[in-house]
């Protein structure tokens, strides 16, 4: 057993080794606090006041900086996960600099960007997935990233949904049925599937909607259906598509969860006045030359 004067020992002694480690601590968290006070990350405010600027499927486009989130991809940029991109010098962009990949962000149910005012709401969004959504990322391809065949967008029927079904039955081996009501005016189909992994079967299910206007299926929405009630659960998260031609050769993409599929035409709408409203004359005040993010 260890006496009083042993145990005041033994404190000292702890107290000793103790003080070099907060100490060391303490001047890691300083640095660690600065790089990061310096390091304008993936969800903090876009820095610059320069639009970014190029040709978005053949049209001269201006998109304030505010409205993008992650990195915009041009014609003939190294990929983001290419190592060659930590030492590339981002050209100066042009009107005739071809967008592949525009991705942008915006707040609902205004569609507004990311300001000082609502950026609390986009870190909460980003830590809870049980809230009610508050915020859209919506993805624009073109050019060289355009996933939808050039033919059937000219066309005005980009996901034919006999055509859409049938290969994504193949490409995945499974049926897809057709539901006898539309859901929101959109057409469905269900799949539902046993996966069996070691730890057991795994029910796995998804749905597809499509929008056919004129006899055409001009929007698709592929969700995963495998929280339950459907459209209560967060985790069935839905992409939806839709093309911008003839206006724009681009196709676009919008993600949200399945509580609010039921605002799939309002997102769509919204969404393609305001890329189509991003627009521009070269020779306009706001159309000026811009670096590329990094």
């Amino acid at each position: 057993m260890l006496n009083s004067s042993s145990m005041k020992r033994s404190v000292r002694r702890c107290l000793m080794y103790a003080a070099p480690m907060l100490l060391l601590i303490a001047v890691a968290m300083v640095a660690i606090n600065a790089r990061l006070a310096a390091w304008a990350g993936p969800f903090d405010l876009p820095r610059g006041r320069d639009p970014i600027i190029g040709d978005l499927g053949g049209v001269p486009v201006s998109v304030p900086l505010n409205y993008t989130h992650l990195v915009t991809e041009y014609e003939g940029d190294p990929s983001v996960f290419d190592p060659e991109r930590r030492n590339w010098k981002a050209p100066v962009r042009t009107f005739a600099s071809k967008i592949n990949s525009l991705p942008l962000m915006v707040h609902l149910p205004d569609f507004a960007p990311r300001t000082a005012a609502n950026e609390a709401s986009y870190y909460r969004a980003q830590k809870s997935m049980e809230g009610p959504e508050e915020w859209l990322p919506i993805g624009v391809s073109a050019n060289q990233s355009l996933n939808v065949h050039k033919e059937k967008m000219v066309l005005g029927n980009p996901y034919d949904q006999h055509v859409t079904v049938k290969g994504l039955a193949r490409f995945r081996n499974r049926r897809y049925d057709r539901q006898p009501e539309t859901r929101y005016g959109l057409a469905e189909y269900r799949s539902e599937e046993i996966v069996r992994y070691p730890s057991g079967p795994v029910v796995s299910r998804d749905r597809l909607f499509f929008f056919t206007n004129d006899g055409k299926d001009v929007s698709f929405i592929e969700c995963n259906a495998n929280g339950e009630p459907f459209e209560e659960s967060p985790r069935n998260v839905c992409i939806h598509r839709f093309s911008l031609y003839p206006s724009m050769k681009a196709e676009v993409n919008l993600q949200y969860d399945a509580r609010t599929l039921s605002q799939w035409m309002e997102y769509e709408r919204k969404a393609r006045e305001l890329i189509l409203g991003f627009r521009v004359q070269p020779g306009e005040p706001a159309a000026t030359p811009t670096l590329q993010q990094r």
